[in-house]
C-alpha cells in the first residue's frame, strides 16, 4: 500500500521469505543428514533471469549417498547456466541429470533408478517439475494440493532407465503461510491427505516435521518441508513515484548459493576490477599531488600568515613522490603478471581436457586390455592435473568419473560406502573380533580391549562410545594381567561348553563374557609362548602362531579350559612362517607372510592355493581374514595397506574383486572382519572404526 503523503515517496515492500525444514526416518529413526534434499540460491555468475531464483531439490533414488548427492549437483549446476523461462531450465536440467545417471549405469555394479522433485520460488510464484517416481503437496491458504494433481494419468518412468525422460510441470501462487512439502513416492499410498493437511497447515516447520515423524511411526520418509513467510522491506526514498520491485525469496534456514561453475574468475573481468582500483589509486594520488604542488608555490596567495617549512617537511614530501613514483610500476607488473598467470593456468587446463579426452577416444580404439587400462590411467591423471588447476570444472569432473569407472571395472574394484562408528584419532595396531551385536576393539599398545555394542544393521554404536572389558593392570581371579597380545570369539565346540572372547595375554589366556565380564581361563603353560604373535579359534580349539618357534601350537579343549600341552600343527616346518605376520581358519589354515605371499593348509598338509589375476602386486599386507561361519568354502580376504585395498580370493586363490573406499577410509589399514552371511564388513585404519555393507561377490565387475 502507498502512503498518501507522495512527497516523502515512501512504500512497504511486501516479499517472501522462506524457512526450511528436512526430514529423513529409517524405520522411524531420525537420521542426522538427508543426503537426498538439497536447496539453493543463485550463485554469482547464474544465467540471466535466475539471480533472485531459489531451488529445492528432492531426489528419491536406489544408490548411495554419494551417487544421490552427485545427481543433485548436476541438476543444479545445469539449472542455474541454462537460460531461458523456468520450466525450461527445470527441463534441462533433469535431462542433464537422467543423461548423467544412465550413463552411470552403464559402468556401476547396479543400476540405479531414481525419481525427482524440483521447485522454485520465483517471487511470488512457484514452479514444481517432477520426473519419475514423486511427491509434492502445497497447503495453500488452509486447502492442500497433490503434485502431479489426481487428474495426471499413471506414474512417471524413473531417471537412469531410458535416454528419454518425461517431465510433468505444475505452477502455483504463493501467500505467507502456505507450505511446500516434498516427498518420498510412498508417502501418499501410506498417510491420508487429511493426515497430511492437518500435519502441516499452518503449525510452522519443525511441528509440521514431529508430526509427520508421529504418522509415519515405525516406517521410512525423506522430506523437505518450506515455510513461506512474510518480510517487511525497511522504508526507501526515491526520486520517482514509488514502484515495488519484483518480489525476492531469501532463505533463513540450511540454504547456502549454489558454488559457481568454475573457480576462476574470466581474465578480462579480474583485470578490469583490479585496472579499476590501480586507476582509482592514481586518481587519488594525483590529487594528493596537485595539492602538494599548489601548497608549494610562492606566489599562492596565503588567507593566513605563512608557515615556514622545514627540511624534514620538504624532506617528507620528496619520499612520499618517490615512493609513488617506484610503486605505480610495481603495481602495473603485479596486474600484468596475474593477468599471465590466470590465462596460462585456463590454457593449461584446457590443454589437459584435451589430453584426457584424446586418452579417452585412445582407450575406446585399444586392442589389448593392457593398452586399454593404459590409456584410461593416462585420462585420469589428466583429468585430476585439470581439478587441482581447477576443482569446480564440469568437463574434468566428468572425465575423472568415467575414466576411474572404466578402471575400476578393469581392476575388478568394487567401491564401498563405509560408515564411521569411532575414530580413536590416532593410528595403531589394533585388532578386531566380533560376535553378533559385539564388536571388539585390541589396542595392544594401550593394553586394552574396548566393546562396542552395534544395532541389528551393524552401521551404529549405542551410546556412541565403547565400554572397557579389559585391560592390562586389572586383576582377574587372583591374577595381574599382562601385555596383551591378540583376541579371536571362540564357540562352543568338543568339550567347550560356552562362547566367549578369548584374550591372549603374556600371562596366559583371559576369558571376556559380555553378560559375566573378564575370568582367567586355565592354560597349560605358566605364560604364552614367547614367539606367539597372532592368535586364531576354530571349533572350540585355540591355535597360536609362533613365528620365531616356526610352529602353529594348537590348543584342544578340556572341561577345565585348555589345561594340556600343545600339539604342533606341522610336523615340520612350512617354508615362509618365520615372516608370517597373520592366520585365519575356516577349517583350512591360511598363513600370509609379510611380502604377500599366502599359503593354505588343511591338516598340517599344504593344499593347494595359487595366488592369480591380481590387477597389481600386494604392496603391503597387514591382516588377513576368513569368514569361520562358512567353513572350508569362505574366501580368503587380505588387507593391502599400500594399495589401500581388500583382496578377495576364491579358496583356490583365484582374484575375485578389490574392496576399495570412495575416498582415504582405507589408507591405513589395520584390521579387517568379514561376515559373509550377513553382508557386513568392519575395518580399522587409522584409528577409525568402520562398518560397510559387503556386497555381493557375484556382482563385482
Amino acid at each position: 500500500m502507498l502512503n498518501v503523503e507522495l512527497c516523502y515517496n515512501y512504500f512497504v515492500v511486501i516479499s517472501l521469505d522462506s524457512i526450511v525444514g528436512e526430514l529423513h526416518l529409517v524405520r522411524g529413526q531420525r537420521q542426522g543428514v538427508t543426503p537426498q534434499c538439497s536447496a539453493f540460491t543463485a550463485p554469482r555468475r547464474s544465467a540471466r533471469g535466475r539471480q533472485d531464483d531459489t531451488l529445492f531439490i528432492l531426489v528419491d533414488a536406489s544408490g548411495s549417498a554419494s551417487l544421490i548427492q552427485e545427481l543433485i549437483q548436476r541438476i543444479q549446476q545445469i539449472y542455474w547456466h541454462t537460460s531461458g523461462s523456468v520450466t525450461a531450465g527445470l527441463r534441462a536440467a533433469i535431462d542433464a541429470g537422467n543423461e548423467w545417471l544412465v550413463d552411470n549405469n552403464r559402468s556401476a555394479p547396479a543400476a540405479a533408478q531414481a525419481g525427482v522433485t524440483c521447485a522454485v520460488l520465483r517471487g511470488p510464484e512457484v514452479f514444481i517439475a517432477q520426473a519419475g517416481p514423486s511427491c509434492a503437496y502445497l497447503a495453500h491458504q488452509g486447502r492442500l494440493e497433490r503434485f502431479p494433481r489426481s487428474d495426471a494419468a499413471g506414474s512417471l518412468p524413473p531417471l537412469g532407465v531410458a535416454r528419454a525422460v518425461e517431465v510433468r510441470f505444475s505452477r502455483a501462487d504463493l501467500h505467507p503461510g502456505d507450505t511446500l512439502l516434498l516427498a518420498d513416492a510412498s508417502l501418499p499410498a501410506r498417510i491420508p491427505e487429511e493426515a497430511i493437511a492437518s500435519s502441516i497447515v499452518y503449525v510452522g516447520v519443525e511441528t509440521a516435521l514431529d508430526n509427520l515423524e508421529r504418522l509415519v511411526r515405525d516406517g521410512n520418509l525423506i522430506a523437505m518441508l518450506i515455510e513461506v513467510t512474510a518480510a517487511t522491506a525497511a522504508p526507501e526514498t526515491s526520486a520517482a513515484p514509488a514502484v515495488a520491485p519484483a518480489t525476492k525469496t531469501s532463505i533463513r534456514d540450511r540454504v547456502s548459493p549454489a558454488p559457481p561453475r568454475r573457480i576462476m574468475p574470466q581474465v578480462g573481468e579480474w583485470a578490469a576490477s583490479v585496472g579499476q582500483g590501480v586507476s582509482r589509486g592514481l586518481r587519488s594520488l594525483s590529487a594528493a599531488a596537485r595539492g602538494f604542488v599548489q601548497t608549494t608555490l610562492p606566489d599562492r596567495p596565503a588567507a593566513r600568515p605563512a608557515r615556514r617549512r622545514t627540511a624534514p617537511s620538504l624532506e617528507s614530501h620528496t619520499l612520499i613522490m618517490a615512493a609513488i613514483a617506484i610503486g605505480i610500476p610495481l603495481i602495473v607488473a603485479a596486474v600484468v603478471t596475474t593477468v599471465y598467470v590466470q590465462r596460462g593456468a585456463a590454457a593449461q587446463v584446457e590443454t589437459l581436457l584435451a589430453q584426457g579426452q584424446a586418452s579417452m577416444a585412445q582407450a575406446d580404439a585399444a586392442a589389448t586390455g593392457e593398452e586399454k587400462r593404459a590409456r584410461w590411467g593416462d585420462a585420469l591423471a589428466a583429468a585430476n592435473q585439470a581439478l587441482a588447476l581447477d576443482p569446480n570444472n564440469e568437463v574434468a569432473i566428468v572425465l575423472r568419473t568415467q575414466a576411474q569407472a572404466q578402471l575400476d571395472q578393469q581392476d575388478g574394484t568394487q567401491r564401498l560406502s563405509p560408515i564411521l562408528l569411532y575414530d580413536y584419532t590416532k593410528a595403531g595396531r589394533r585388532r578386531l573380533a566380533v560376535q553378533g551385536a559385539s564388536l571388539f576393539v585390541m589396542d595392544p599398545d594401550e593394553g586394552r580391549v574396548d566393546r562396542f555394542a552395534l544395532s541389528n544393521q551393524g552401521d551404529t554404536v549405542i551410546g556412541g562410545e565403547p565400554a572397557p572389558a579389559v585391560s592390562s593392570g586389572i586383576t582377574v581371579d587372583d591374577r595381574v594381567i599382562g601385555a596383551l597380545i591378540d583376541m579371536a570369539w571362540i564357540e562352543a565346540g568338543g568339550q567347550r561348553q560356552k562362547s566367549a572372547l578369548v584374550i591372549l595375554e603374556r600371562g596366559g589366556l583371559v576369558e571376556y563374557d559380555p553378560a559375566f565380564g573378564p575370568s582367567a581361563l586355565p592354560f597349560a603353560q605358566d605364560s604364552a609362548p614367547p614367539g606367539v604373535i597372532r592368535m586364531d579359534t576354530f571349533d572350540g580349539n585355540i591355535y597360536l602362531l609362533d613365528a620365531t618357534g616356526q610352529q602353529l601350537w594348537k590348543y584342544v579343549a578340556t572341561a577345565d579350559g585348555y589345561t594340556t600341552l600343545p600339539e604342533g600343527y606341522f610336523e615340520t616346518a612350512p617354508p615362509g612362517i618365520a615372516s608370517t605376520i597373520d592366520l585365519a581358519i575356516d577349517g583350512n589354515v591360511y598363513l600370509l607372510e609379510s611380502n604377500g605371499v599366502a599359503h593354505k593348509y588343511f591338516g598340517g598338509e599344504e593344499a593347494t592355493f595359487q595366488v592369480s589375476g591380481l590387477p597389481s602386486p600386494i604392496g603391503k599386507p597387514v591382516a588377513a581374514a576368513v569368514d569361520p561361519y562358512t567353513p572350508t568354502d569362505s574366501g580368503f580376504y587380505i588387507a593391502d595397506r599400500e594399495g589401500a585395498r581388500i583382496i578377495h580370493l576364491a579358496p583356490d586363490g583365484r582374484f575375485i574383486r578389490q574392496l576399495r573406499a570412495p575416498g582415504g577410509e582405507f589408507d591405513a589399514l589395520e584390521d579387517i572382519l568379514v561376515d559373509e552371511r550377513l553382508g557386513r564388513l568392519y575395518v580399522i585404519s587409522g584409528g577409525r572404526l568402520y562398518s560397510a555393507a559387503l556386497p555381493s561377490a557375484t556382482s563385482a565387475p
